[in-house]
């Protein structure tokens, strides 16, 4: 949280800045995408970068992916494939083909 503190900091600079999207009470910030908008709002000199696999680890389809984050500053997109209902270390980040994205819906 140190880092959000500086983002007067950072924007004078000239470096960009996002915060990931990945939502996990386990391992994470945030416990759903919906909290995460409401923090990215409070930020909006912030990007957001979508990774599209955590948070469809996450139990979020392709289409509220891009519904809930879509409209706001977004700055990257990570995509690799995942699988749900797996250790998380062993589900997410795969190659694209090897788990259950509908990568050409994103």
């Amino acid at each position: 949280m140190k880092t959000i503190k500086h983002l007067t900091k950072i924007k004078e600079s000239n470096i960009s800045f996002a915060l990931e999207t990945h939502v996990s009470g386990d391992f994470f910030l945030f416990k759903w995408l919906e909290e995460y908008i409401v923090f990215a709002d409070k930020h909006p000199d912030s990007g957001i970068l979508i990774d599209i696999s955590h948070n469809y680890f996450d139990n979020y389809s392709e289409d509220a992916i891009i519904e809930l984050l879509g409209k706001r500053k977004v700055k990257a997109l990570y995509v690799s494939d995942v699988l749900r209902n797996v250790d998380f270390r062993k589900g997410t980040h795969l190659p694209v083909g090897e788990g259950t994205v509908d990568i050409k819906n994103c």
